[in-house]
């Protein structure tokens, strides 16, 4: 057999930051954390999900840490990736899917630093003309609350006032009765939610 399963139990750690990526892993079930340090930076909950492979592929250090979650059983694949998939060619598919997602999650986490240099050079612009009681209120429209936590931590030091909501319905209803300053919305919002979103608030 080509790959071991293992079960992890929670806290656990799958795969280690630092190591030299040697094969890859899918997720058979459970829920699992990529952290670094102790900073959690996303989550990998749906069965079937594929990791630890670009540090494969790359040969690079991983640059994160995978750690359970929950209770977990992950397929460990000792077989290189590029052997595997001249073995496997619909398995290709599968990864560029998934470096496809891991793109669309870093153009959201790079538009959310836009978005936040944005708040602040506005703040900056208006500062002469408001009073300073005027209270800062964000929006984040994110299903997941890990990412939402990252967030929130990255203005704690402003005094600005953060609120979250996970979907589109939820945020539509809330913003025709208060006053946001800004909105951060996730691009991974099912059934093209962003879009939609984005396009409702405009209107």
């Amino acid at each position: 057999m080509i790959y071991d399963v293992k079960t992890f139990e929670p806290g656990e750690i799958i795969l280690k930051e630092g190591e030299i990526g040697k094969g890859f892993c899918i997720l058979e079930d459970g829920e699992l954390q990529v952290i670094r340090g102790e900073k959690i930076l996303n989550e990998i909950t749906s069965r079937g999900s594929m990791f630890g492979e670009l540090s494969e592929l790359l040969m690079y250090k991983r640059d994160a840490s995978i750690r359970a979650k929950t209770k977990a059983s992950v397929k460990f694949f000792n077989i290189s990736l590029p052997e595997f998939v001249e073995q496997n060619p619909k398995f290709a598919v599968k990864i560029i899917r998934n470096l496809g997602r891991r793109l669309i999650r870093m153009n959201e986490i790079a538009m959310q630093g836009d978005a936040r240099n944005n708040i602040l050079k506005s703040i900056d612009d208006k500062k002469d003309g408001k009073s300073s009681d005027q209270t800062i209120r964000l929006l984040v429209v994110e299903e997941k609350e890990a990412i939402y936590s990252q967030i929130k931590e990255s203005f704690s030091k402003t005094g600005w006032v953060i609120e979250w909501l996970s979907s589109e319905d939820e945020a539509v209803k809330l913003c025709d009765n208060e006053y946001f300053s800004a909105i951060i919305v996730s691009c991974s919002l099912p059934d093209e939610g962003a879009i939609d979103l984005k396009r409702k608030l405009k209107t």
